[in-house]
This record gives C-alpha cells, sequence and structure tokens, in this order.
C-alpha cells in the first residue's frame, strides 16, 4: 500500500486510511506517530483549500491520538515543516485552541465514563474517580471501549490498577 493518500482522495479514503493506520500501529506509537506526520504533511501538500485542510487536520488529530511526548514531537516536526514551506495552516494560537479543546474533551469523556460505569456499578469511591479522572486520553479511549465488557466491578478495579499506574483501586457498592 501507498505511504499516504494522493492528493485526490476524497476525505472518507483519507479517513479511512488513518484509521487502518491507527489499527495497524495499535502497539507501536513511533510508526504512528510517522503515519500522524507523513498524512498531516501529504494533506498540507494536497492542494486543497485552507478550510478542508484544517477540518481534515482537526479529524487525523483526533482520530490518531498521541500520547504528550510523542504530541510534543509531532507538534515541533509540523512546526517545523510549516516554517520551511512558509504555509501556517494551523497557527500555534489555533493548536493552542485544538489542544484546549481535546482538554475540554478528555473531561467530558471521563465523566461519560464515570457516569456509565456508577450506573453499572454503583457508586464508585474517591480513589477510582481519581484514577479515571487522571487517565491520558489514550488510556480513557481504551477505557471507553472495554468498559461495557466489564462483568464486575471487580474486572474494573483490576484494568485501572494495571492502565492507570493506580496502587489500589477499589469501588464501594
Amino acid at each position: 500500500m501507498n505511504e499516504s493518500p494522493p492528493s485526490s482522495f476524497s476525505p472518507t479514503a483519507i479517513g479511512v486510511l488513518a484509521h487502518l493506520r491507527l489499527l495497524e500501529t495499535k502497539r507501536d506509537l513511533k510508526r504512528r506517530l510517522h503515519w500522524k506526520l507523513t498524512l498531516t504533511k501529504r494533506l498540507y501538500q494536497s492542494g486543497r483549500s485552507k478550510r478542508e485542510i484544517i477540518d481534515l487536520y482537526l479529524f487525523l488529530d483526533w482520530l490518531i491520538f498521541l500520547p504528550q511526548d510523542f504530541q510534543q514531537s509531532y507538534n515541533a516536526e509540523m512546526t517545523h515543516f510549516e516554517e520551511e514551506r512558509k504555509m501556517k495552516y494551523v497557527s500555534s494560537i489555533e493548536r493552542q485552541g485544538i489542544e484546549k479543546g481535546l482538554q475540554q474533551g478528555l473531561q467530558q469523556t471521563s465523566h461519560i465514563a464515570l457516569r456509565y460505569l456508577a450506573k453499572e456499578f454503583g457508586d464508585l469511591d474517591m480513589a477510582t474517580t481519581a484514577a479515571i479522572k487522571r487517565l491520558p486520553l489514550d488510556r480513557l479511549t481504551v477505557l471507553s471501549n472495554v468498559m461495557f465488557e466489564f462483568k464486575s466491578a471487580s474486572e474494573l478495579a483490576t484494568w485501572l490498577s494495571q492502565n492507570a499506574n493506580a496502587e489500589s483501586v477499589a469501588l464501594s457498592n
């Protein structure tokens, strides 16, 4: 398969390719960083309008999540790429706004997960609630996918202890 989509790919095709790359790099964050950079740079070079590029960039940025240290590398590389080509499609202020929006989305996602889990297993204790609120976006995304499979509160506690670096996570009933 080609490294990146041709500029003629539709937004849907770009989304599908990005999703495939996300699945491909599930456990390889260096490759995920590579693909996010490749797809974003290719998007910038596609000849699309600034509005289309920004909209597709926001989608790619949401879909291909990177942990903070990898995101910092991504931001530095993209800043360099933009400066070399004098093409600031997404300014640093817009990036800060995007980061703020992502942070708000993270808070909203943790709130929804907490509401579902409390409904499913009863009131969660403060340690469990705090552990869920501290989850980085990549772990919270995983939790939001697997929480429907938990059959008991102890399964949630086990998952949190393995994924949240929590020393002891207990649930009250």
